[in-house]
């Protein structure tokens, strides 16, 4: 649901930092230093934000007093030649 000024749903998975970080890494080279620069930059490109609440949708899990925290990373290596390990790799 969206009203004039945004996305009046809660990221419910979602904390802080983690908008930080996602502010931070989709304008590499800036640095902000208040929560007021950030809101401005929300507002300059409220698109990307508005696409996070997707993902926002997934609970928070905890197993007993640790939070489940899932992290995809991709890195392009064209210097990895799996080849070198033999049958340790296979194609799926």
């Amino acid at each position: 649901m969206f009203s004039n000024a945004g996305p009046i749903s809660a990221y419910s998975a979602f904390e802080p930092e983690d908008i930080k970080l996602f502010t931070i890494e989709l304008n590499r080279g800036q640095w902000f230093e208040s929560g007021r620069e950030l809101m401005e930059n929300v507002e300059q490109n409220p698109v990307p934000y508005m696409l996070l609440f997707f993902g926002s949708r997934l609970p928070i899990t905890f197993h007993k007093d640790d939070q489940i925290v899932q992290v995809l990373a991709k890195y392009d290596d064209d210097s990895f030649d799996p080849d070198i390990f033999g049958n340790e790799f296979t194609d799926f």
